[in-house]
């Protein structure tokens, strides 16, 4: 399992080659992706515990309990059916079952780096409350460019997948991870811009 994990992490071109000869497995990536919706639902519950002190209102919404453990499911489809499209369109001959596969395996560094969804969502209400300085900067810093880590190594792995699921080359297989990337980085440039109120003192 270890090999399978660095493999994918560190050595993707090999792996999704490998896959290419393998029958389509849907459970692992799966898992992957659900770990990620968990991780998605936890973050506003700390969230709610650190403002609030009571978690009690947002489980007596099951509706948002739902929203938030199968928004990344749903999330894992559309972006696999980008990918897809886009493939297809730039002369790609691979399924969709397959891009689907590979796509929630490339999902495995945003979700080995969730727990930094977990310390934001507890550090955001307490930076809120704080005066400014260098350590809260340093902190907001070092939790977005942990976010931004998770989606571009997971860009590289959806690039290296393209390339070998669809057959054609690193330079088409990059466009589908590239406009991916864009629209996943909307949301996470919003929250780094609200937060943009920390700021280092003046000297």
């Amino acid at each position: 399992m270890y090999q399978e994990i660095s493999g994918l992490l560190f050595h993707p071109d090999g792996f999704f080659a490998r896959k290419q000869n393998e029958e389509i497995h849907l459970l692992i990536p799966a898992v992957i992706v659900g770990i990620g919706s968990i991780v998605t639902f936890l973050s506003p519950v700390l969230e709610v515990a650190v403002t609030r002190g009571d978690i009690s209102g947002f489980f007596g919404q099951p509706t948002a309990a739902l929203y938030f453990l199968l928004l990344p499911f749903a999330l894992w489809l559309v972006m696999a059916a980008v990918l897809y499209v886009v493939s297809r369109l730039l002369g790609g001959t691979g399924s969709f079952p397959a891009t689907l596969q590979n796509t929630g395996y490339g999902y495995l560094p945003q979700t080995l780096l969730s727990p930094f969804i977990l310390i934001n969502g507890i550090a955001r209400p307490w930076i809120a409350g704080m005066q400014p300085s260098i350590f809260l900067t340093v902190l907001v810093a070092i939790l977005g460019a942990g976010l931004f880590l998770g989606v571009f190594w997971s860009a590289a792995l959806w690039t290296s997948a393209m390339e070998k699921t669809h057959g054609i080359s690193r330079g088409r297989a990059i466009a589908g991870p590239a406009l991916v990337v864009l629209f996943s980085l909307l949301p996470l440039v919003l929250v780094i811009l609200s937060e943009s109120a920390v700021r280092v003192p003046p000297l």
